[in-house]
């Protein structure tokens, strides 16, 4: 397994903040804020990995996002 995967792994179950690109006409900045809590990891061979972040557990809502595209703010 290489560094990169080990790196992957060790976001599960860790609270993570993040901006995330979106487009502009979603917010204005074109970046969102993401908080929240990485329940999956998503390895690829395409080198295309992402990360699952559960940031509403009221509800139960997450999403994939991709690794290279996150932000780290904390």
């Amino acid at each position: 397994m290489t560094n990169e995967y080990n790196t992957l792994l060790s976001y599960l179950g860790k609270e993570i903040t993040f901006n995330y690109p979106v487009p502009i006409e979603y917010k204005e900045s074109g970046l969102y804020e993401v908080t929240g809590k990485v329940i999956s990891v998503c390895i690829e061979l395409n080198e295309n990995h992402q990360l699952c972040v559960l940031y509403d557990e009221s509800s139960n809502s997450a999403d994939f996002f991709e690794f290279d595209q996150m932000v780290f703010i904390k």
